[in-house]
């Protein structure tokens, strides 16, 4: 290809081998044009043939390559998805998590309302919101269900969940992750949508993406969080009390990080609608924290 894709897929992965070829199948039974899509494949330091796997797969697939990160104990998701950004080459960057998957029909419906955004704005458009469904396990505490975000303004566009896979991003106002390995979007958020200033959505109630929290593998419910960060303890000024209350909860140090990093990060921002999506994300961690109710 001469001219750059009209998308590229960041597809992030460490030691999820069985989900590698249903991923990529999912992204090669697009019903859109396959030579405009470019697949960043990034091997997280896999230890299970899970980069090797895709390769071969790939080869299905035009523009497709495969990044490894060489991490031997992982970069974690915002640092896998800065490799995957650096590589990217398309026009829109969209965040794919391996152990999830997209409908055949996401990047058609994606491209249909860029275009007609664009044509309406008569410039690119920043940031296109889509969307999607959790599942989860059955017997689980949280619920799953439809999310189909609003996206009449920037305003309404900033207040929607902050998870990266629920966006799609003009490639040239992408910001890089925080370096973390979980929760990372909580902070990313509010600095990337201070840097978009035109959006639009995908209507309907059709689901384009499929968050699968059946893995019991994902690095969100594996990795031990009760370790402490004295940087932001110190920070927060945590009582002994509250320490003790976090310690039987795996995310509490996490929250503390996060809620740190948020408040790092008030004075940054210059738009009203990333102020706004900050105070509430920072409220909303911080009332769970303090309350015993941080859970994942």
């Amino acid at each position: 290809m001469t001219d750059a894709p009209r998308f590229s897929l960041i597809v992030i992965c460490r030691d999820a081998a069985r989900y590698v070829v249903r991923s990529l199948s999912c992204i090669e039974k697009q019903d859109f044009d396959i030579r405009k899509v470019e697949v960043v494949f990034v091997d997280d330091g896999s230890t299970d043939f899970s980069g090797d796997i895709a390769a071969r797969f790939g080869t299905n697939i035009p523009n497709f390559k495969v990044v490894r990160t060489g991490a031997v104990n992982g970069s974690g998701c915002g640092g896998a998805r800065n490799h995957g950004l650096k590589a990217a080459t398309g026009e829109y960057v969209w965040h794919i998590d391996v152990d999830d998957m997209i409908a055949p029909e996401s990047l058609s419906k994606i491209d249909a309302a860029l275009s007609s955004a664009e044509k309406k704005a008569g410039k690119p458009v920043d940031v296109c919101v889509l969307p999607f469904k959790t599942v989860r396990n059955a017997g689980s505490a949280r619920s799953e269900g439809l999310v189909c975000p609003r996206f009449g303004t920037m305003e309404d566009i900033a207040c929607t969940a902050e998870t990266a896979w629920s966006k799609v991003l003009r490639r040239e106002v992408c910001v890089e992750f925080p370096p973390s390995v979980c929760g990372q979007d909580c902070v990313w958020w509010p600095l990337q949508v201070d840097r978009c200033f035109t959006g639009t959505g995908v209507g309907g109630n059709a689901p384009l993406y499929i968050y699968d929290r059946t893995n019991a593998d994902s690095i969100s419910r594996t990795r031990d969080w009760t370790s402490s960060n004295p940087r932001t303890l110190e920070q927060l000024a945590a009582s002994n009390e509250a320490i003790g209350l976090g310690l039987k909860d795996r995310f509490f140090s996490d929250a503390l990080r996060l809620i740190a990093d948020m408040y790092d990060m008030r004075h940054v921002l210059k738009t009203p609608w990333a102020k706004k999506s900050l105070a509430i994300r920072f409220n909303l961690m911080y009332t769970k924290m303090m309350s015993g109710r941080y859970s994942y």
